[in-house]
């Protein structure tokens, strides 16, 4: 069995960085660049839009969120918003905003949550609910002449994202199927190096995606899972 890396650094890095999980492109809607962005509390709640992403790598779960109006226009979310999460069986944890976002990252093992905006006129609730978890199975080390193959329990219901990067590796690799079937397999040629003597760490990652829509809030959910091989010529 491989090691499987779960350290909620990260999962923070690669949901932050340029948007890597492409859940966040409600959240990232254009206004004129002549009319600076307006404040989220300067309109009205019934008006407000949520967006945004919710990923776990079954350790901790990382939220992001954006508002807009009804016109999807980006709003800076007001640092006196009420954006809050609701994780069962742990105390209610505020979304610090930054600027057009809002971010928590919670230690949690848990698939549902609430989302809420909550406001003296009222309070916008969703319920969040993440793909099934899954654990990846991927031998401990492998040779780049033969395939390499990743199984874990399938969820067709659910489309998934697949990718190998490692320094050594010409070229990171993605892929994307529209069934969660529960195994994909590399072929020899996927996994090309510099040099073909050279031993190589990969890092595989399988991503489960969703995405709840609702009248004011589209939010995508993942689960993320990432084991390392050890491969060889």
């Amino acid at each position: 069995m491989s090691s499987i890396r779960s350290g909620n650094d990260g999962l923070a890095t690669r949901c932050t960085v340029a948007a890597t999980m492409a859940f966040v492109a409600l959240a990232s809607a254009c206004t004129s660049e002549s009319t600076p962005p307006r404040e989220s509390l300067d309109v009205p709640l019934s008006d407000l839009v949520v967006g945004g992403t919710v990923s776990s790598n079954g350790n901790a779960a990382l939220f992001q969120t954006s508002l807009t109006n009804s016109a999807f226009e980006g709003l800076i979310i007001s640092p006196d918003e009420g954006l809050v999460i609701d994780v069962p069986g742990a105390p209610e944890r505020r979304l610090e905003a930054r600027q057009d976002r809002a971010y928590a990252l919670v230690p949690t093992t848990a698939s549902m949550f609430f989302l809420r905006l909550v406001r003296p006129e009222g309070t916008l609730s969703f319920r969040v609910e993440l793909p099934p978890p899954f654990t990846v199975n991927a031998p401990k080390s492998a040779s780049r002449a033969e395939p390499l193959g990743l199984t874990w329990a399938p969820n067709e219901v659910s489309p998934v994202t697949i990718r190998a990067s490692s320094p050594c590796l010409l070229k990171p690799i993605e892929r994307g199927l529209a069934k969660d079937r529960g195994a994909y397999t590399f072929s020899p040629g996927d996994l090309a190096v510099g040099s073909i003597t050279t031993k190589c760490i990969v890092a595989f990652e399988v991503e489960r995606i969703g995405q709840i829509r609702e009248a004011q809030g589209i939010i995508t959910t993942s689960q993320l899972r990432t084991v390392t091989v050890e491969t060889q010529p």
